[in-house]
């Protein structure tokens, strides 16, 4: 398949791996009915590159060049309690990976990067996309045709899901957003990367955003990284709009480090508020992200029991 060729369904044959059942349970789990969290590891991307290695590794080879270094990243969130892993695919659209090798595929990358996160044995794997790289107001066809590859070579190596990372202008969304309509029935969370005032950086808010992925079918939307106050007060703002349009909501919590029990019993009341508003996916945001996955995993078994 060529490079300016969009993905269609009979380019690729689904691996008969896949899980089709489990892939419908995570579109029923992500539907905004009752109070139900999974924990979502960090992005993997953002694990490798704080490694004292990373300044000699391309983002784009993680996967290639340290296939056990990623396997043991994804099984270190999974034993800290993470529900979901993330494959360490932000980075593997075809614009990226041109920038290291001629001879180094979408197909290539996500065959290796999605064994990596199964190997560890979460309940749900979903492929992670972030942007392209290039100007997609004036490459708009590359930037699609790059992304539709892509989420090919995700689909066909079995994952239950897309997740898009860090969508921060409505070019971009759009254009990822209609790359994604051929999903095989997987499951879409939208992730938005949101300046100082809480909008993408040409200015459209967080409802609007919501609109727009609701009318191309996601079914969950990630707000972006927050401590608690912020998080339940935005969560509160638009809840009952995503509720109205069938979607979930996602998020990436600043849990505190330490282990003293009222910080516990709070974050387990924060996981509830959130869980209680339609948050069906949840994530660290900073600090020792391995220990603070173990509290908030922890915090949801208490505040909404187990997702098994």
């Amino acid at each position: 398949m060529s490079r300016e060729e969009p993905y269609h369904e009979h380019d690729v044959e689904l691996n008969i791996d896949a899980n089709t059942w489990q892939a419908q349970q995570l579109r029923e789990f992500l539907q905004p009915t009752g109070s139900k969290m999974l924990v979502v590891e960090p992005p993997i991307h953002d694990v490798l590159s704080q490694q004292p290695v990373s300044h000699d590794i391309a983002d784009e080879l993680w996967s290639i060049d340290e296939d056990e270094t990623v396997r043991h990243a994804h099984l270190m969130f999974h034993d800290a309690g993470a529900d979901v892993a993330l494959t360490n695919t932000r980075h593997a659209t075809r614009p990226h990976l041109e920038h290291v090798s001629d001879a180094l595929s979408p197909a290539r990358f996500a065959r290796s990067a999605v064994q990596q996160a199964f190997s560890a044995g979460p309940q749900y794997v979903f492929g992670a996309v972030g942007p392209t790289g290039l100007d997609v107001a004036l490459k708009r066809a590359a930037a699609q045709s790059a992304y539709e590859e892509l989420f090919g070579a995700l689909l066909a190596e079995g994952v239950h899901g897309i997740y898009l990372e860090n969508m921060q202008s409505t070019v971009e969304l759009s254009c990822a957003l209609e790359a994604a309509y051929r999903r095989e029935n997987r499951s879409l969370v939208v992730g938005l990367k949101l300046d100082e005032q809480g909008r993408l950086s040409d200015g459209l808010s967080v409802l609007d955003a919501l609109e727009l992925a609701a009318e191309h079918g996601a079914n969950c939307l990630n707000v972006g990284a927050m401590h608690a106050e912020q998080a339940l007060g935005l969560v509160e703002s638009v809840s009952k709009v995503a509720q109205a349009r069938g979607m979930s909501l996602a998020l990436s919590l600043d849990v505190d480090d330490t282990v003293e029990p009222a910080g516990h019993e709070q974050l387990e009341q924060v996981v509830a508020n959130l869980a209680a508003r339609g948050v069906t996916l949840i994530s660290v945001a900073a600090g020792h992200r391995l220990t603070a996955t173990s509290r908030l995993a922890e915090a949801v078994a208490v505040a909404v029991g187990s997702n098994a």
